[in-house]
């Protein structure tokens, strides 16, 4: 049988419990936005090899860790000063931002899945919990990025079209018509996408099991809350 609550003691939301202690929450996030940019700077990314433009970048794992353990907010702010560390270093607002929009998509994806298997009848596993949250995350973020990726190309700077259909013929792919690249770039972006969602949450939640396993002072992580 579950304690009963004190009368008159405020019931805290499981998705801000994690942000009352809001020194400890300020510092935390601002060590993972730093350590995110610092990923960023030294470059730690692996090339898409069907796009090499496209780079599976291990600076979101800190985004995700954030959002792991101190909830939504503490992801979306995180990831707001890695964007803002890029643009400053960037002096170009545009490449900055579709990282933001990518890690943005992926964390409310990820918690949507997440809050609608809670509503979901039967008896709710760790597995259930990963698979939507990153079935969501990965729907959320191809969508995001395809939208981003076709004003980008076909709106805003249609002369980067020929730069992309070079790196397609590259690869022996059809692109003699700005159509035809328009619609590789896209499939192959949502392709590299879905794959960058194993990239940035399984070593994320993997890392997370390892810190509460050494008992550090930590303590507890939103997502293994939310899952109860």
């Amino acid at each position: 049988m579950k304690p009963k609550a004190r009368e008159g003691a405020r019931v805290v939301h499981p998705n801000f419990r994690f942000i009352e202690n809001k020194s400890m929450f300020t510092a935390q996030v601002a060590v993972f936005g730093a350590m995110a940019g610092m990923l960023s700077l030294i470059k730690a990314e692996i090339p898409f090899p069907l796009l090499p433009y496209l780079k599976f970048d291990l600076a979101e794992i800190p985004d995700i860790l954030a959002f792991m353990i101190m909830g939504p907010l503490g992801g979306m702010v995180t990831s707001t000063i890695h964007w803002l560390i890029l643009t400053f270093r960037a002096g170009f607002i545009l490449g900055p931002f579709l990282k933001y929009a990518a890690v943005a998509s992926t964390i409310l994806g990820f918690w949507a899945g997440i809050a609608l298997r809670r509503r979901l009848p039967g008896n709710p596993s760790l597995k259930s919990f990963m698979a939507l949250g990153m079935l969501f995350g990965g729907i959320l973020r191809i969508i995001a990025m395809s939208v981003a990726n076709f004003l980008v190309l076909y709106v805003f700077f249609p002369e980067w079209m020929s730069f992309a259909k070079s790196c397609l013929q590259t690869i022996g792919l059809d692109a003699s018509s700005d159509f035809s690249a328009l619609l590789w770039t896209l499939l192959l972006t949502a392709v590299f996408n879905a794959i960058h969602i194993f990239v940035s949450i399984i070593p994320s939640y993997t890392l997370i099991k390892t810190i509460l396993r050494l008992k550090t002072t930590l303590g507890k992580a939103w997502i293994d809350e939310i899952m109860k």
